[in-house]
Parts: structure tokens; sequence; C-alpha cells
């Protein structure tokens, strides 16, 4: 259940960012 993983990961990511959007600017800044 690959997809599903995947699927998972997208949301929290997408929920991560929109929980902390200067953390997400500052990762893709240091990246």
């Amino acid at each position: 259940m690959l997809e599903i993983q995947v699927f998972v990961f997208f949301l929290v990511h997408t929920n991560v960012r929109s929980l902390l959007p200067e953390q997400a600017k500052n990762d893709s800044g240091n990246r």
C-alpha cells in the first residue's frame, strides 16, 4: 500500500506547511 503512504505523507506535509508557514519558508531557503 505505497499509494496510501504517499497520500498520507502529502497530507501531513501540507498540514505542516499550513501550520508552520514560517518554518517551511526557512526550510526552503536553507535548502
